[in-house]
């Protein structure tokens, strides 16, 4: 079960200029399942799947303990690899809100997060925000189930 994240602009994104393999990816194209999802919670023409390090969208979001130190040590864990993924998330991370900060300074952005599974479901929540005011460390947004958020310019 993966989160999926959409972006819904007025604008026609250069996918090549904003991929970065490993790190970030853009898609326009939607499967059928995600046009009749999707389209209807969307007001801008353009709408894209977002996905991060691997693949999906899942990386994009963060736990409360992201940016703290591991305090306790479990043998089983290879710490060099949780780093290492990590390190490439916090990079997906950045990449997404430098997309957001460039694309809101022109229009009003819409952003929806779900449960692949919950496409078709109606949006459970809404919020409007201004990404100016946005930092990781300190109010990241987070991608949370059935949220549709506007980022204002």
């Amino acid at each position: 079960m993966c989160q999926n994240l959409y972006i819904a602009t007025n604008q026609t994104l250069n996918i090549n200029a904003w991929k970065e393999d490993g790190i970030f990816h853009i898609s326009p194209n939607l499967s059928n399942k995600e046009i009749l999802g999707i389209r209807p919670k969307m007001e801008n023409k353009n709408i894209y799947h977002l996905g991060a390090f691997k693949g999906c969208s899942c990386e994009f979001r963060i736990d409360e303990y992201f940016f703290e130190e591991e305090k306790v040590l479990i043998e089983e864990i290879d710490y060099t690899l949780l780093k290492k993924e990590k390190a490439l998330q916090l990079k997906s991370i950045q990449k997404l809100l430098e997309l957001i900060r460039f694309l809101s300074k022109n229009e009003d952005l819409e952003f929806y997060s779900c449960w692949h599974e919950d496409l078709n479901l109606p949006i459970q929540e809404k919020l409007n925000l201004k990404m100016e005011e946005i930092t990781l460390e300190k109010n990241y947004f987070n991608l949370v189930e059935r949220r549709k958020i506007i980022f204002y310019k």
